[in-house]
C-alpha cells in the first residue's frame, strides 16, 4: 500500500502525517494522495 500525503488545497503544503489544519497557512482544507501519485515526476517541499 503506497504511504498516504496530506496535501493542503489552499497552499498545496505537503505533510508526511495526518494533520488536522495546514501547518504552513492553517487551513482545514486537507486532502490525502498516494505519495507516488504526486512525486512522480515532480518536485514538492514535504512538511515532516
Amino acid at each position: 500500500m503506497d504511504k498516504l500525503l496530506y496535501v493542503c488545497n489552499e497552499c498545496d503544503a505537503m505533510h508526511g502525517d495526518e494533520i488536522a489544519n495546514c501547518q504552513s497557512c492553517g487551513s482545514e482544507s486537507i486532502r490525502t494522495v498516494p505519495e507516488l501519485e504526486l512525486l512522480d515526476g515532480m518536485q514538492w517541499d514535504i512538511i515532516l
